[in-house]
């Protein structure tokens, strides 16, 4: 998984700055210690949003309020540490 930690260097989202993008908008609700799995279709930027409770992806933790722009993937893995409510961006 390669993800982009620091959305400052937005240049390499170049995607994001388009106008007209084909995006799918994900809300998951997690109980403490549930999972979800999305697959990305390759080539796909995204960002994934902890909107409460603290999140992992794979070996990575998300705060609650905090979000992770996602590059380079093929399977999304979250694990909520704690009842959890998650946003997640796909944009072709």
């Amino acid at each position: 998984m390669r993800t982009v930690r620091n959305l400052a260097g937005v240049d390499q989202l170049t995607p994001f700055n388009r106008r007209n993008l084909n995006v799918r908008l994900c809300r998951h609700l997690l109980f403490r210690s549930g999972n979800t799995e999305s697959t990305w279709d390759p080539g796909h930027l995204g960002y994934l949003v902890s909107a409460t409770g603290t999140i992992r992806i794979d070996d990575v933790q998300i705060n609650a309020r905090d979000g992770d722009a996602i590059k380079d993937v093929d399977v999304i893995r979250v694990t909520a540490l704690e009842d959890s409510e998650i946003v997640m961006v796909d944009a072709a």
